[in-house]
């Protein structure tokens, strides 16, 4: 399995090399921000294909945190829960059997 992951992986980095060359021959495109009305960059296109993709990992990083914290504070409440019921059962285990009469010699024969 792990061979097809790495053969599936070198055709997408060999497709993304490729892009980039064919791409280096462009003229550069200008970026324009939407938090600046005056600010333009001319980049390379590949360059600004590589910037948006690595802002986009970084916004997706931090969605990513937010949701790992949460799952790990539901985590830990069920197994503080996880523990009370444990500790719950333990005790109900070691109490002792009320209203039970014990077995006379004659009964513990018929049982067996």
């Amino acid at each position: 399995m792990w061979l097809v992951k790495m053969f599936l992986t070198g055709i997408v980095l060999a497709a993304i090399l490729l892009f980039a060359i064919l791409n280096l021959q462009q003229e550069p495109v200008t970026v324009r921000f939407w938090f600046t009305h005056n600010y333009e960059l001319k980049v390379q296109f590949i360059i600004a294909l590589f910037g948006s993709f690595v802002l986009g990992a970084f916004v997706w990083f931090l969605f990513t945190i937010g949701h790992e914290m949460k799952l790990r504070g539901r985590i830990s409440r069920l197994e503080k829960e996880k523990r009370k019921l444990g500790e719950e059962l333990t005790a109900l285990r070691n109490l002792p059997l009320e209203d039970v009469q014990p077995l006379s010699q004659g009964e513990e024969g018929e049982r067996s």
